[in-house]
């Protein structure tokens, strides 16, 4: 230990305060430091040079199950995208929906070549199968019913894509319908905000559900098991040295979490999901090519470590010999931490509350913390509520 941190340690108290100024400052850097480490790694994105003409086959797959309130408006949605009708074809999966989605959908493209009904299991990962194994375009658009883009999204993704050989998948932002819960604004809205980051620094870390390009090799299959197909079909890419980034092109979710309870079982669900896929890929670490291995690092650790280093760091404050003014040191190096970390994703012209955004952080050290003491627990079912007006 050097002379400095010794005198440090002996002015907050000799040893009894070392390993809890330890664990916080720890934690502290694992969080803080991802951004820092993000924000020294900056350079132009792919996706933000100049676009490329060529316009390949696009495949669209759109898995519905119950979605009777939904359908006819999202298949308006897609019918209005700004792309070449002969190189675009439309897969709508259903779910054995016991509803009328699939009568409502099959009128309104009976007249429509493009578009194909298959019917599945009610499970999202066979009902994607189910249509990768038909197609064969080269690009792959993945979209949820209760999404809506704009009607040049797929070209700007397509265009991104095919600027750069070493991209293997294209994401967008998520805009959350503006009835949902205020933590799950305030979540897209750090959430995309660090995407933009990543992107930036080589490679994202995951893509989001309601809209996604892939290529067609990186993800010819999704196994079984994979609840998360978005966040699997990221990490397939980073595993065969393709990066992923995002366009500036937000796509809006509809059916969104509406109460604390809603969004905590749909929080659960997704952070389950994604340590199945840290998981899963985890082995394979070494062969990930940086700067996507990196990322893959930071993210399995903060998904992983973090929470209980917070936990144990409050703990040891508080069972130190003094107990009041270690708790109070404590909260200060963690809170300032988390307002550091808040400030430093938030954007020069975004009204950003700390007090919000220390609200998420501890909403979200709840989550993660549940969500790895029930992980072995956890169902495996690609469909769950999710809140908002209609369910799947």
């Amino acid at each position: 230990m050097s002379g400095s941190l010794q005198t440090a340690v002996a002015a907050l108290g000799g040893t009894s305060l070392a390993l809890p100024v330890l664990l916080a400052v720890a934690s502290v850097a694992l969080s803080l430091g991802y951004i820092l480490w993000l924000k020294t790694h900056q350079r132009e994105s792919a996706c933000e040079k100049a676009m490329s003409p060529s316009e390949p086959a696009v495949d669209v797959i759109i898995p519905v199950r119950n979605e009777a309130e939904q359908i006819a408006d999202k298949l308006a949605n897609i019918k209005a995208i700004c792309y070449p009708e002969d190189r675009l074809r439309f897969w709508i999966v259903d779910g054995r929906s016991t509803d009328d989605t699939l009568q409502i959908a099959s009128g309104l493209i009976r007249d429509d070549a493009r578009f194909q009904v298959i019917e599945e299991r009610p499970d999202k990962t066979a009902q994607l199968n189910a249509a990768l194994e038909r197609g064969a375009a080269p690009w792959v658009l993945f979209t949820d019913a209760d999404s809506r883009m704009h009607p040049e999204t797929l070209r700007e993704m397509v265009a991104a894509a095919e600027s750069d050989d070493g991209i293997g998948a294209v994401g967008t932002p998520v805009e959350p319908a503006d009835s949902c819960h205020w933590l799950e604004r305030a979540h897209w809205r750090i959430n995309n905000r660090v995407r933009t980051l990543e992107s930036r620094a080589g490679c994202m870390s995951l893509l989001t559900g309601p809209c996604y390009l892939v290529r067609r090799e990186i993800l010819g299959r999704i196994p079984e098991g994979v609840v998360a197909e978005d966040i699997h079909a990221a990490l397939a890419a980073a595993r065969l040295g393709r990066r992923v980034c995002l366009v500036d092109s937000p796509v809006t979710e509809l059916r969104t979490p509406r109460s604390l309870s809603e969004l905590f079982g749909h929080k659960l669900r997704k952070t389950t999901a994604y340590l199945r896929e840290i998981f899963r890929f985890l082995p394979a670490c070494r062969k990930i090519p940086k700067p996507a291995r990196a990322l893959f690092v930071w993210r399995a650790a903060q998904l992983i470590a973090l929470p209980w280093l917070v936990v144990a760091a409050l703990v040891s404050f508080f069972l130190s010999p003094t107990p009041v003014p270690a708790a109070a040191l404590g909260f200060l190096v963690l809170g300032g931490g988390a307002i550091a970390l808040v400030g430093s994703i938030a954007k020069r012209n975004e009204k950003q509350s700390v007090w919000t955004g220390l609200a998420l952080a501890a909403f979200l050290l709840v989550i993660c913390l549940t969500a790895c003491v029930t992980y072995p627990f956890q169902p495996r079912s690609a469909y769950s509520p999710r809140g908002g007006a209609n369910r799947k």
